[in-house]
């Protein structure tokens, strides 16, 4: 099988490679813009096939956010539960949607296995993405990191995901395949050399559930800012073949916004200083409070000199109009 490399993809014979990290608008954006250059027949993603149902269910109640949990069953009592967030900055959950939108054939072609190792992998920021393309950044993540152990959990899911994809090959003209970064190097040669996986452990997965998040724990979950996730799904709404760039409301918009936001945070540090200056301790010669309400005067000061210092929204790369533009999840 020949490798070719391209901005948002590479490619062995008919199956076209996005690897990605989980839960970067980066690499949501850089799968999106794949899938529209290439128009696939099919496309398979690295998740159990178990899943595939909750799964669509949650990618359908986007931008609304869910969480699919799943008990531990080797912890005791199954009390430990495993979860995969249901975000929009996301490349396997952006694939999913883009499927279900558009009517391509979906696989999840996972092995499903028991409590998944998380490696720990602390990958270049995904804004490089943009800068480097994709090949490079690929080569800078994967320098000196080790695959995974012949026989280990990792090493049986690669194989399977691989040996499933190329049986896909020889049906479809065009295969669009997804998945983490981490398990690229054991990928590609299982897809260049297959081998026979064993066969599926059988898993009850009747406690499978799929929850809404409450807005206190999207910071928790959510692996992009919510307000570069909301101008994600902005995007969506007027992203095509022919135009791959960011949509944002008109500037003057954004501006009133961002006033908006930035008024109501200050009003908030205003009352809290005056509420803590009419405070009066009884039993102290140093009036505390008096100091407490200076240190929240000052840090409103210096929120209000590093708004004024930072840079427009609309020229942050995440709004520009190119095509260059681009929990955290349990499974990786």
């Amino acid at each position: 099988m020949t490798m070719n490399w391209s901005d948002h993809y590479f490619q062995l014979d008919n199956i076209y490679c996005v690897p990605s990290v989980h839960g970067s608008l980066d690499f949501a954006q850089i799968l999106r813009t794949a899938f529209f250059e290439i128009n696939p027949d099919c496309i398979a993603v690295e998740l159990p096939e178990a899943f595939m149902s909750p799964v669509l269910q949650g990618v359908r109640r986007l931008p609304y956010l869910s969480v699919l949990a799943f008990p531990d069953r080797h912890h005791r009592n199954h009390s430990t539960y495993h979860y995969i967030p249901i975000q929009p900055c996301d490349s396997i959950i952006e694939a999913v949607r883009l499927a279900d939108e558009n009517g391509t054939e979906l696989y999840f072609v996972d092995k499903d296995v028991q409590g998944i190792p998380i490696p720990k992998v602390m990958p270049p920021d995904t804004y490089y993405l943009t800068k480097l393309g994709l090949k490079t950044y690929c080569e800078q993540y994967l320098q000196g990191m080790q695959s995974s152990n012949r026989g280990s959990i990792h090493y049986q899911r690669e194989l399977e995901m691989a040996f499933r994809v190329r049986k896909m090959a020889k049906v479809y003209k065009k295969v669009l395949f997804v998945y983490g970064l981490y398990h690229h190097n054991r990928i590609t040669d299982f897809l260049q050399h297959p081998v026979e996986p064993t066969p599926d452990e059988i898993i009850d997965r009747d406690e499978i559930r799929l929850m809404h998040i409450d807005e206190s724990t999207y910071q928790e979950v959510l692996g992009t800012m919510p307000f570069q996730t909301y101008l994600y799904e902005i995007g969506r709404k007027g992203l095509s073949s022919f135009h791959m760039g960011i949509e944002l409301p008109p500037e003057e918009t954004h501006k009133q916004i961002e006033e908006n936001v930035k008024d109501a945070y200050l009003e908030k540090v205003r009352g809290k200083a005056e509420r803590l200056k009419s405070i009066k301790t009884l039993d102290s010669k140093v009036d505390q409070y008096d100091n407490l309400h200076e240190i929240v005067i000052q840090s409103r000061r210096l929120y209000n000199r590093e708004w004024d210092d930072q840079a427009p929204a609309g020229k942050l790369s995440i709004a520009l109009s190119s095509p260059e533009i681009t929990p955290s999840s349990m499974i990786i």
